[in-house]
């Protein structure tokens, strides 16, 4: 047992030193603050500098913590850097947010200002229908600024994008001027 304790508090502890494909080191938030211990991980958020972009995607089972987590996360970024465009992807999640987080979502303020666009993208039905919830919820203060669409392609035509974004991951305590 106290193998397992000591073991669970190194993962926790543990701060990847990685590297991004372009080579750059990726400093990462303690494990703790972003994994679950059954999928090893939460969400990742990553930025396209070039079209404005921040993608979140969610691959964790328990995606009611992720999708608090990952919006404070996503909140935080933009408090930095200004508004861009949003892309939240839940086709890995295996579990769908309550009707109480649904309320609690649309009850919140909107991350950006009117006109900067955010998309849903989804892989099944229900997904689509809980989501669609919100974005009826919310439909006074966003207007056509919400999307929910199936692939990335019908996400990035949805955010006026051209071609596929070059995305890199978002290091939780970057200042603005470090991206």
């Amino acid at each position: 047992m106290l193998r397992e304790s000591q073991a669970a508090g190194d993962n926790r502890r543990q701060v990847a030193g990685r590297q991004s494909e372009t080579g750059a080191a990726v400093r990462m938030q303690p494990v703790a603050q972003f994994t679950n211990p059954v999928t090893q991980s939460a969400f990742t958020l990553q930025y396209d500098s070039g079209n404005r972009v921040l993608i979140i995607i969610f691959s964790a089972d328990a995606i009611e913590p992720a999708v608090l987590l990952g919006r404070a996360a996503m909140e935080r970024f933009i408090e930095m850097n200004g508004p861009c465009l949003l892309a939240m992807d839940f086709r890995l999640a295996r579990s769908l947010p309550s009707a109480g987080l649904i309320r609690h979502l649309a009850d919140m303020p909107r991350l950006n200002p009117p006109g900067w666009r955010q998309v849903a993208i989804v892989s099944r039905a229900a997904q689509f229908g809980v989501l669609r919830q919100l974005q009826i919820m919310r439909a006074e203060s966003d207007g056509a600024d919400r999307g929910i669409v199936y692939s990335d392609e019908e996400a990035w035509k949805f955010l006026g994008i051209r071609g596929r974004p070059q995305f890199a991951p978002v290091e939780p305590e970057k200042s603005a001027s470090g991206i």
